[in-house]
């Protein structure tokens, strides 16, 4: 199906950043979040950004709101402008069971070409807004708390980067080069001190700040233009970097992540790279096809501030075809999007044209990729990794199958979620068995769960249970004579589970105005064992 998009929606779509496992081990799909595409609730519509908090929470970004799955892949609710049907004329809002693609907004907690996610410490989550030249940030329950960038205040227009809150009104970005202003910010990472960056793809440029969206320093070639001359950091004097494929200069940078020794990889969009700098931001690497100026070695290479650096080759056959090496082959990217570390310091890279996730040891060496048919002259279709030889994915909606691979990130347990444009879903992969999140549950919740109370409705032949929950849970009320009832509960505290009978039992209690049901109740905590506890209720009526 031919889909038309708006030109930021098409260079945010660009962005994409991805996670990983441990390249010696397979790796397989694991399951997938919002069958789409489309705009009912938990289906996805243009899923382009995708991060998972502390608790195993899975976002995704589309464009004018925020879709929130639970680990298991159930849904939980959506934010943004006009989400709810029926709701016409709103500003921000939350729809949980009925829910619309929303509308694009500047105001407090609205959202236009929402691209690249961040989840931090605290799990506040922050969003990436590119054509609204701004960060939002919001807590893990979904409220607005702030955004940051050039003139985000309409109060007082034309006075640089500011700060507005849900106090605050809040308004559209401006584009802007100086220091704490943004031009098409795209991809978001938090490193292990709490500071944001942001990939700008407008300003080529990486800019660092405080969670409360203080400015603290931006990279890239010549973003310093003060009276010291151009230099490649800049803090209180800060402009737009060069684009250019020498060391050190970022061509459109799109995505960034951090390892754990503080490294940063930043995936160049137009010049076919990834690129590697120090903790104290120093060049370090860049790694593509034919990234090094000046000699005959066509396909993977690594350049160095010694060797030089050039634009990589995304998409060329290089030398005769009888030679072995094939267009996009291993270790060639071709328009890289999205960029991910794990804990292994294994690099994966989401291709947009290539339809496949590449993966790199420390960006020194290629180690495999894996997508729909990646492995060249293979009779075998569907799901597959490529070592030496390699070829673009094939682009498809069955699992593993990538469709436009957009921004990616690593979950506690080491897998990692894939956001595709084109169908529609985030899929979650990693070594097979590889279990959802959280990786621990809190003890002082293991006995807080519990039946308070029942409450009875004569009138109606029902009842309910009011059940304390004491940490992020499906819950379920099933047993004998009474109608099965599924919810995921989000965060602590108390829900009400209805006790219907069913059809057949509801024809005994009309009869006999009385119904002993014995109710179960199952308490599934995300990353827990399940537990039950049982009430025996009467229903009257």
């Amino acid at each position: 199906m031919v889909r038309s998009f708006s030109l930021s929606l098409v260079l945010a779509t660009v962005l994409m950043a991805l996670a990983g496992a441990t390249p010696a081990a397979a790796i397989t799909p694991l399951g997938q979040f919002g069958e789409g595409p489309g705009d009912q609730a938990g289906l996805l519509g243009v899923p382009q950004g995708v991060a998972v908090d502390s608790s195993g929470r899975v976002y995704a970004s589309e464009r004018t709101r925020i879709s929130v799955f639970a680990p298991q892949g159930a849904f939980l609710r959506a934010f943004g402008k006009n989400v709810v049907p029926g709701n016409a004329g709103t500003l921000f809002e939350q729809c949980t069971t009925i829910c619309q693609a929303g509308e694009a907004g500047g105001d407090s907690g609205e959202l236009r070409d929402a691209v690249g996610l961040a989840v931090d410490a605290e799990d506040r989550l922050y969003v990436a807004e590119f054509t609204n030249h701004r960060v939002s940030v919001f807590s893990r329950q979904g409220a607005f708390l702030r955004n940051f960038g050039k003139d985000v205040k309409p109060a007082a227009p034309g006075t640089g980067p500011e700060v507005c809150t849900d106090v605050d009104p809040c308004k559209q970005g401006e584009a802007g080069a100086g220091s704490a202003e943004f031009n098409l910010p795209s991809g978001l990472a938090i490193d292990a001190a709490g500071v944001l960056l942001v990939a700008e793809v407008g300003n080529n440029r990486v800019s660092m700040y405080e969670p409360d969206g203080t400015f603290l320093r931006a990279f890239g070639m010549g973003v310093n233009p003060g009276p010291g001359g151009r230099s490649d950091v800049c803090s209180s004097q800060c402009g737009a970097g060069i684009r250019s494929g020498v060391a050190g200069a970022l061509g459109a940078p799109s995505a960034v992540t951090v390892d754990r020794a503080g490294n940063i990889y930043v995936s160049e969009l137009v010049n076919n790279r990834v690129s590697v700098f120090s903790p104290q931001l120093v060049f370090l690497r860049a790694f593509g096809a034919d990234v090094v100026p000046g000699n005959d070695v066509r396909g993977f290479e690594v350049c160095t501030p010694v060797s030089g650096c050039k634009v990589g080759a995304g998409g060329a056959v290089f030398g005769r075809r009888s030679s072995g090496f094939r267009a996009n082959g291993p270790g060639v990217l071709n328009r890289p999007i999205g960029v991910a570390v794990d804990a292994q310091d294994n690099v994966f890279v989401a291709e947009d044209r290539n339809n496949r996730i590449s993966v790199f040891r420390r960006g020194t060496s290629f180690l495999r990729a894996f997508g729909r048919d990646v492995v060249p002259d293979n009779a075998r279709t569907g799901f597959e990794e490529c070592r030496a030889r390699c070829k673009p994915g094939v682009s498809g909606g069955q699992a593993g199958d990538l469709a436009t691979p957009s921004f990616v990130a690593l979950d506690c347990r080491g897998a990692l979620y894939v956001a595709e444009i084109f169908n529609g879903r985030v899929q979650r992969f990693g070594e097979p068995g590889t279990e959802p999140p959280p990786c621990a549950q809190p003890p002082a919740f293991a006995n807080r769960f519990g039946i308070m109370r029942v409450e009875r409705h004569p009138r109606r032949g029902t009842a309910a249970l009011i059940v304390t929950v004491p940490w992020s849970a499906g819950v379920r009320v099933h047993g004998p004579a009474i109608r099965p009832r599924s919810k995921q509960v989000e965060f602590a505290g108390r829900t009400r589970l209805a006790i219907r009978p069913t059809r057949a039992a509801m024809r005994r209690l009309k009869r006999t105005g009385r119904l002993l049901v014995r109710a179960r109740v199952t308490y599934s905590p995300w990353g827990g064992e399940p537990r039950t506890k049982t009430r025996k209720i009467v229903l009257r009526r």
